[in-house]
């Protein structure tokens, strides 16, 4: 969900900005000294403003593919973990389970990122749709060390050094607003 304005350069250069709702999700399942297997899920909630340069190299009738580059920064506001573990063995068959975690001290705020990806917008009267599919490559770590919260101690679970990389599918509609009128020759 997101919100943004596009600004023509030339015929095939335009810029972009904008503020996004994102929704970030991992899992992963790993083994620990072959007596348990810790299950670890995590979902982020983040704003991220992008600012995007667009290069349309043809345009095909109604349809004007893209290719899209740039930057930006995602501000993390709610990280949510479920951990547990699975014991495989039978005399340590006491598994773990317990309440979402809030994982907010032990992540970074602020992650900027480097955008690539393709698309393409389809002219409709005064109106764009656009279909647009990118990669958002993280450059922070997203851990802070100095907060492994209670993980450790009750699901032998601590974080290791990770970035986020996303790819995003985005559907939508752009409305322009302008109105170009036909200047006069002075001659």
């Amino acid at each position: 969900l997101g919100i943004g304005a596009r600004f023509i350069l030339t015929d095939k250069i335009e810029i972009g900005a904008g503020i996004d709702y994102s929704q970030v999700g991992f899992s992963y399942r790993e083994p620990l000294l072959d007596f348990t297997w810790v299950n670890y899920s995590e979902k982020q909630q983040r704003l991220e403003i992008p600012a995007e340069i667009y290069y349309i190299p043809k345009q095909y009738g109604l349809f004007h593919p893209y290719l899209k580059a740039g930057t930006g920064l995602a501000l993390n506001f709610n990280t949510v973990a479920v951990v547990n573990t699975e014991n495989i063995d039978v005399n340590n068959a006491v598994p773990h389970t317990g309440e979402p975690e809030t994982r907010n001290p032990a992540r970074n705020l602020a992650d900027p990122f480097i955008i690539a990806g393709l698309g393409c917008k389809i002219k409709l009267p005064h109106s764009y749709l656009f279909v647009d599919l990118s990669t958002r490559m993280g450059i922070r770590n997203q851990t802070v060390t100095e907060d492994p919260g209670n993980l450790p101690y009750y699901y032998f679970y601590s974080d290791d050094l990770f970035r986020i990389n996303t790819l995003k599918f985005s559907v939508g509609y752009i409305y322009i607003f302008y109105k170009p009128e036909r200047m006069e020759d002075s001659l």
